[in-house]
């Protein structure tokens, strides 16, 4: 769960109120700003519903049915977006979207997320897990989105979710929410200027999908050896794309050969994986150990970085199986993310399975190719079911062939994905510098701290 901040740590300072400015509830805002509960600008305050049917009923077209996943901050994403017919659109005709509402999620894991609906948007409908906020002109949709994203509008969501029987928002605790209320003009000036940093971040963000997509074809070529790491240096451009032309048509170029796994280059090898990998079982520790735990985003990492809380029997963490540094790790939930390298010593549930390497290897190439897409299908062939899901053994991943090209190249290949993974890392790192920027910067205009007319 989000922090939840004390009221006067989100605007001025209550104990020292400026000249200029007036303490209003618990509240200091300027002198020319009033304070309002949303419900006194608000013509509509309301959530959908699921239609009868359920999924059943969604389409491929006609009106967009939207849902919490498709409400982001400051942006309606219609990729994913799923439809209903125009008969169960009418029949839900008190919660229909139409352009300049704001969305609002008020349940699950995506709680006080919002954003305007395009005035380029026609017309759509909602599902239960997200609020229509339809406000007066007085109001600046623009402005009352960034008010909610604000520490103000967040802490509000988060006090009254704490403070409710489930996770998420009523109606009338929307209604009774606490808006800063500045003279239209400076509310939309204020939107603007905020508006400027949402079309950076998003422009980064854009920017950081294009290159994990670039990531994600150079992974394929380098892994399959469609293109290899020093062909830039032999061949040209056009030359290097008939090849691979050729390879996806099934043909064999001149220096390559077919293999279990496709065409390869003649130099490579292709090995059974259990010729490269043991199943490594170590019990051989006091349950002192750190716990570990399996994320298809994260890797293996320590259990005490995940926002869960689980107690452990301290006999039963004499069974869990130790864990080195440079060690991949088959879980549970591999057949859905691929296997997962740890960079950490500790032990982790008998249920998973260990792998060390005992033929020479760069570990960074083996981590690069089991999350691949194709690796994780052909994983998917071999899974079975077990109580508490699905798993691979050992003795099925050891029949899956691996290709195998020399360490040298395995470092080249490596060294090369790793570049790109550096460049999105950095992108990530001034993108978050940016939210952080202008999340500084709601804070000072959101609370007239600093004011736009002066």
């Amino acid at each position: 769960m989000k922090e939840i901040k004390k009221e006067s740590e989100i605007l001025l300072n209550i104990n020292k109120v400026s000249s200029g400015y007036k303490k209003v509830k618990k509240y200091i805002i300027p002198s020319d700003w009033d304070l309002i509960k949303l419900s006194e600008v608000a013509i509509k305050i309301g959530s959908g519903k699921t239609p009868k049917g359920g999924e059943k009923i969604y389409r491929n077209s006609g009106i967009p049915f939207i849902r919490s996943q498709n409400v982001l901050d400051n942006r309606l994403d219609l990729h994913n977006i799923t439809y209903i017919s125009e008969e169960v659109h009418n029949e839900m005709k008190s919660t229909k979207v139409i352009p300049n509402d704001v969305l609002l999620n008020i349940t699950g894991g995506s709680i006080g997320r919002c954003c305007v609906v395009p005035s380029t948007f026609k017309e759509g409908n909602i599902n239960q897990h997200v609020c229509i906020v339809r406000t007066k002109e007085v109001l600046s949709r623009e402005f009352l989105v960034n008010i909610l994203l604000s520490e103000i509008g967040q802490n509000q969501i988060m006090l009254n979710q704490a403070g409710g029987s489930r996770e998420g928002l009523n109606f009338q605790q929307i209604r009774n929410f606490n808006i800063p209320l500045p003279s239209i003009k400076e509310q939309q000036k204020i939107a603007n200027i905020l508006s400027t940093w949402d079309k950076v971040i998003e422009l980064k963000e854009k920017l950081i999908e294009q290159k994990k997509k670039q990531k994600k074809g150079l992974m394929h070529k380098l892994l399959t050896g469609q293109i290899r790491w020093n062909d830039s240096e032999k061949y040209t451009k056009e030359e290097i794309q008939e090849r691979i032309q050729m390879i996806v048509s099934g043909k064999v170029p001149e220096g390559y050969k077919k293999s279990k796994i496709g065409i390869i280059p003649e130099v490579w090898d292709v090995r059974k994986a259990k010729y490269i990998f043991n199943n490594h079982t170590n019990k051989k520790h006091n349950g002192d150990l750190e716990i570990l735990a399996a994320t298809q985003g994260r890797g293996i990492i320590p259990r005490g970085q995940l926002d869960i809380n689980i107690k452990y029997d301290e006999k039963s963490l004499t069974s869990y199986k130790k864990v080195e540094k440079g060690d991949f790790v088959i879980s549970l939930r591999s057949f859905q993310g691929g296997i997962e390298y740890s960079l950490y010593e500790g032990i982790v549930s008998p249920a998973y399975t260990i792998l060390k390497s005992h033929a020479e290897i760069i570990d960074d190439f083996y981590k690069y190719l089991f999350k691949k897409e194709d690796f994780i299908k052909r994983l998917n062939s071999v899974i079975y079911g077990i109580r508490d899901g699905k798993q691979i053994g050992y003795k099925d991943f050891g029949e899956l062939y691996l290709q195998y090209p020399s360490v040298d190249e395995q470092l080249k290949i490596s060294s090369i994905i790793s570049l790109a993974d550096k460049e999105i890392k950095l992108l990530n790192e001034e993108l978050c510098a940016f939210k952080q920027q202008k999340k500084g910067l709601m804070q000072v205009l959101l609370t007239g701290k600093i004011r736009v007319n002066e």
